[in-house]
This record gives structure tokens, C-alpha cells and sequence, in this order.
């Protein structure tokens, strides 16, 4: 398996156990009314847990899985980069739910977001290819 893909696979892992614990803590709250500061991380939650876990996981194994036309893996610099976008800007969502910090800091954030998918969208187009089919058919068209 590559560098990369372990990379995201394993920042998956921590992302999931980062989002299902504040996932936990939310549903406390909802019963216990602990910790009322706890509702201002939903959104850095549901980020975690879908683009932190989700996102990066099914990165991480197409990375490994689709197909290379030759022997290596072309521009590996963009899946680079959108690992390091992506998980920037999710520790920036979380220190920016944290401090409360203005909304500049959330465009940050979900800039840096989308930029990674959008790099890792562009790393993986050229790999994805149509299957060549035979036009001829054995069977006569009805």
C-alpha cells in the first residue's frame, strides 16, 4: 500500500474517533446538560465525521486502488497537497469553534476543504478511463 494511502487511512482513523467522542458528548449533553459550550462543535462534528472519515477513507483507498497507466502515480503531489488541505482545514474549523473566532476564520477553513477535494479530484480524473467495448454484438437488435 503506498505512503499516501496509509496516511489518509490512518488520519481517517483519528478523525472518526475525534467525531464520534464529540458525536458522544452531544448526545450527553442532550440528556445531561453538562456542558452547554458543547453545541457550538456540532458543525466541526459532522465535518469530522464526513470529510474527515468518510472523505479521506475512500481517498485514501482510491489512491491505492485506481489504476496507473504506467508505473507510477502521476502529479502524487496534488493527493499530497489535498491531504495537507484537508486536514488544515479541519484543525482550523475546530481551533476556530473552540475560540469562537470571526467568520473570516471559517471561510479559511472551508476553503482549505474544498481546495483538497477539489486537488484530490484532479490527481484522480486522469486515472479514472472508460473500458474500451466491442461494438459488434452476437445478438440481433430487436
Amino acid at each position: 500500500m503506498p505512503r499516501l494511502s496509509v496516511w489518509f487511512i490512518r488520519m481517517a482513523l483519528v478523525h472518526l474517533l475525534i467525531g464520534f467522542t464529540l458525536g458522544a458528548l452531544l448526545l450527553v449533553q442532550k440528556g445531561a446538560l453538562w456542558f452547554p459550550w458543547i453545541w457550538r462543535f456540532l458543525p466541526v462534528h459532522i465535518d469530522l465525521v464526513l470529510l474527515g472519515w468518510m472523505g479521506q477513507l475512500a481517498m485514501g483507498v482510491a489512491f491505492w486502488i485506481l489504476p496507473r497507466f504506467g508505473f507510477e502515480r502521476r502529479r502524487e503531489w496534488l493527493a499530497a497537497v489535498s491531504w495537507i488541505g484537508i486536514n488544515c482545514g479541519l484543525v482550523l474549523l475546530f481551533i476556530a469553534s473552540w475560540e469562537q473566532m470571526d467568520v473570516a476564520v471559517w471561510f479559511v477553513a472551508r476553503t482549505l476543504e474544498v481546495l483538497g477535494v477539489f486537488g484530490f479530484v484532479l490527481h484522480a480524473w486522469p486515472r479514472v478511463k472508460p473500458t474500451i467495448v466491442s461494438t459488434e454484438t452476437s445478438s440481433p437488435n430487436i
